[in-house]
């Protein structure tokens, strides 16, 4: 199956690393070479205004499920309120300015950031991050990733106590953390991380 790709992401971002790991995790078999295509738009403003001409290519070489992947924060609208909704209709105007509508797509956003995914799995986390130094053992289970007010905000408590860097740069560190997420269900308290699971595969994730 050919998967076509729009993320919210600079090149090369680890958005984009993310979602092949996950897919080489979901098949183990798949040929990215020949069946993973993307574009790497590097704003939701970007993002909102190109997704069609990039959805267009996509579907051109026949990418059969073209997903259009976004975070639902951080908001660049001028009343900072963040809105799904309002986020689509934005996308559904890109779609229809290139002769296309919703049908040719399905909707992504990850709530609240990708990160989201990421602190769904506390014990991959725990494998990278704590080490027989550490002296204690911070990281907690979170029940509902989607709804942590800041999930990008606790990588960074965890990398500044446990790494010593800065911040939590996604660049780098997504990079360094993929090859502790070993299964997907790890994941499934993040509704969205189930949705696209759904959406990709046909089943429920449980």
């Amino acid at each position: 199956m050919k998967l076509g790709f729009v993320f919210e992401c600079s090149p090369g971002g680890g958005d984009i690393k993310l979602f092949q790991h996950i897919l080489s995790l979901i098949y183990p078999n798949f040929n990215f070479v020949k069946d993973f295509h993307h574009s790497a738009l590097k704003s939701k403003k970007e993002l909102e205004k190109e997704s069609g001409k990039e959805v267009k290519r996509l579907r051109d070489i026949g990418c059969e499920k073209i997903f259009v992947v976004w975070d639902l924060i951080p908001v660049w609208k001028e009343d900072g309120t963040p809105c799904r909704h309002s986020d689509k209709q934005a996308i559904e105007q890109s779609l229809v300015a290139h002769q296309l509508t919703t049908n040719d797509i399905i909707f992504l956003c990850v709530e609240k950031e990708l990160e989201s995914w990421l602190i769904a799995d506390e014990g991959a986390l725990k494998e990278y991050l704590i080490t027989k130094n550490s002296i204690k053992d911070e990281i907690r289970k979170i029940k509902i990733p989607d709804n942590h007010h800041d999930p990008k905000g606790l990588l960074t408590k965890y990398f500044k106590q446990y790494r010593g860097v800065k911040s939590f740069d996604p660049m780098i560190h997504t990079h360094q953390l993929l090859r502790h997420y070993k299964d997907v269900r790890k994941m499934r308290r993040s509704e969205s991380f189930k949705r696209f699971y759904l959406k990709l595969t046909g089943n429920q994730l449980v």
